[in-house]
């Protein structure tokens, strides 16, 4: 009998990441040696696309994601899921109000970023989010509680217009685009990164780690998505408890 943890990825937003993700845990799997059908985990994938935007909700008071995320998670806790990836950072900006309700414990992207970054001991690092992320200050202040400060561009700025544009731009942006990033797009995201001067980057939105993966720059990245990834693994396997997840 599978004594294994039914694990959850919460994606759609946008579905290409969720569906990215769910292929960065399968290679973390593989290249911890899982093979043949029934060694695999086994999880549970929600294309949650009716999300209301994320960023729009921050900074416009646009329509909350939170009541959608909460039935979303709901579902997933009823069919029995023990822990989930929640593919969106900028969601993570709603995550106090939604564990009041739904008490699911989460693969936190900015804790378990902040965590691998601290153990790197690495110096100027930088963040790329939407406007969304930034405003909200989920990753500052989860870096903060690790004694570490991101450079990052400011709101309003022409960075952060690049960034968003490269996001959400409805001829090139990356989340209209499918799964091949525009050239345009891939090009405000490089002008940004060399605009901060810095020699790590940390990539506070999914659309942006896809990007990443036809981007080819001389500084370190951390992907949150390649450490929740990970992360997922261990917990699986058994190497990490659940419990501790919120501890990072």
């Amino acid at each position: 009998m599978n004594n294994k943890p039914l694990v959850g990825i919460l994606g759609g937003m946008g579905t290409y990441s969720g569906l990215y993700f769910q292929n960065l845990f399968f290679d973390v799997c593989t290249k911890n040696g899982i093979s043949g059908d029934q060694n695999y985990p086994e999880w549970i994938y929600l294309n949650s696309s009716l999300a209301p935007d994320r960023t729009s909700a921050i900074i416009n008071h646009g329509e909350s994601p939170l009541p959608y995320l909460v039935s979303q998670l709901k579902m997933m806790e009823s069919i029995g899921v023990s822990v989930v990836v929640v593919v969106c950072n900028t969601a993570h900006a709603f995550y106090d109000e939604i564990i009041k309700d739904v008490p699911l414990p989460w693969v936190h992207l900015p804790y378990l970023t902040a965590a691998e970054v601290k153990k790197s001991g690495v110096k100027n690092i930088g963040l790329i989010g939407t406007e969304g992320l930034l405003i909200s200050g989920v990753y500052s202040k989860t870096f903060r509680e690790y004694g570490m400060e991101l450079k990052e561009p400011q709101a309003g700025s022409e960075q952060i217009k690049k960034i968003m544009s490269a996001i959400y731009d409805k001829e090139f942006g990356i989340k209209y685009s499918g799964s091949i990033p525009d050239e345009k797009a891939l090009d405000l995201i490089k002008d940004v990164v060399h605009d901060l001067n810095i020699d790590s980057l940390v990539i506070g939105c999914t659309e942006l780690s896809l990007a990443f993966s036809y981007i080819n720059l001389p500084i370190r990245i951390f992907d949150p998505m390649k450490i929740a990834a990970e992360a997922l693994f261990d917990i699986w396997s058994g190497k990490l408890n659940i419990e501790d997840i919120s501890k990072f």
